[in-house]
């Protein structure tokens, strides 16, 4: 990934107050030595004050993903950051990153954009924002996906959607999800529409047919993933889950076609798409982690053009020699290609014979009736083709 740094003069949007820093965007490594470059420090002093002042204190299973992919520790994922620091006090002000696959394709995760305390008003989420969404994009990511949510009171006091600041660079939402004191938004983007958005905002007065023209790309890119996702068109393979997955999955929980299945992932707790960004984290990371015995065993269909169309979660149950079993795709992929279904358990079956021997498949509790009769018909299916 092409890392850079150049300077970047801010105004306030009310006191008008000039900030003056610079901007730093790349691979994590980079970007620590370029900010440690830029302030008199070590990256590793950069490093803490990540965590101290930029890191919302969310628990460990989240700061340590962050610290992780800051330090290039996880060898199958790929992460791009932008951070800025202030000129005069050599203060780290912002930060924002992109996780996704180092080696297949898939989505990318846009995670923990945050400006420091202090420092609201001069536009620096939208900036950290806009560079690592386009450094990310430049390094072959096919789509950046994100999740940002606000109070309703928030939304009654008349302020501004949370949301806003994304749709200005060209994010367009995938879905809407109204809770009882809040409402999110999954919003996504890819490198047509982020170039269409730059010339945009590049222009003083720009053309409604330009505008028009933006929301048809947008329009379409909504149209073809919910699409192509009950139709892949790539090569398709079945692999085990990745470090680098976690965009392309959060990407996949998130689509919600219509007439979707009532729960996505038992074993995984992911019943209506992931909550947010940490539940997310903390409940996928176990397939990632390894470990003996293996706690997950889980499984991803792959397409060679999307990335990630159908995952087989399959979580070791504490304190028994069992896996929890469950799948989920769009309900047109599983329509279209219901044979994928059982392949899929039956890459699981095969991962439990031979790194869990002796272990069993329990198929989860599905509250979706079609789904839980394809999970069953699955399973009966594997094993049937197992014993043959």
């Amino acid at each position: 990934m092409r890392s850079s740094s150049r300077p970047v003069r801010l105004r306030h949007h009310q006191t008008r107050q000039l900030f003056e820093g610079a901007l730093h965007v790349g691979c994590g490594v980079a970007v620590l030595e370029s900010a440690a470059l830029a302030t008199g420090r070590t990256a590793l002093s950069v490093l803490e004050e990540v965590v101290k002042d930029l890191l919302v204190q969310k628990g460990v299973d989240w700061t340590g993903t962050i610290l992780n992919e800051y330090l290039g520790l996880y060898g199958e994922s790929r992460a791009a950051f932008a951070l800025v620091t202030e000129k005069k006090s050599g203060r780290l002000v912002a930060h924002a990153s992109v996780f996704s696959s180092a080696g297949e394709a898939g989505a990318g995760l846009l995670a923990h954009v945050r400006a420091a305390q202090g420092w609201g008003g001069y536009g620096l989420g939208t900036l950290v924002t806009e560079a690592v969404t386009g450094a990310a994009l430049a390094a072959g990511v096919p789509f950046v996906v994100l999740e940002t949510d606000d109070r309703l009171f928030r939304s009654k006091q008349g302020e501004r959607a949370a949301y806003g600041m994304y749709e200005r660079i060209g994010y367009v939402v995938l879905r809407e999800r109204r809770g009882t004191d809040s409402t999110g938004w999954i919003m996504v983007i890819n490198a047509r529409i982020f170039s269409l958005g730059q010339k945009l905002n590049s222009t003083a007065a720009p053309s409604e047919q330009a505008r028009a023209r933006l929301r048809r790309e947008q329009a379409r890119l909504l149209t073809a993933l919910r699409t192509q996702y009950a139709a892949p068109l790539g090569r398709l393979k079945i692999d085990r889950v990745r470090a680098g997955d976690l965009g392309g999955l959060f990407l996949l929980l998130n689509l919600h076609p219509p007439q979707d299945f009532t729960g996505r992932l038992v074993p995984w707790r992911v019943f209506d798409g992931p909550e947010c960004e940490r539940e997310f984290v903390v409940q996928i990371r176990p397939a990632l982690a390894g470990g003996s015995p293996p706690e997950d065993l889980s499984v991803v269909l792959r397409d060679s053009r999307l990335g990630l169309v159908a995952v087989c979660a399959a979580r070791r149950v504490p304190a028994r020699r069992a896996y929890e079993v469950d799948f989920y795709c769009v309900p047109g992929l599983l329509r279209r290609r219901r044979a994928l279904v059982r392949e899929l358990v039956q890459a699981v079956r095969q991962r439990v014979e031979t790194e869990a021997a002796g272990a069993v498949l329990r198929p989860a509790r599905v509250p979706d009736r079609q789904k839980a009769r394809a999970l069953s018909a699955a399973l009966s299916g594997a094993g049937r083709a197992r014993n043959s």
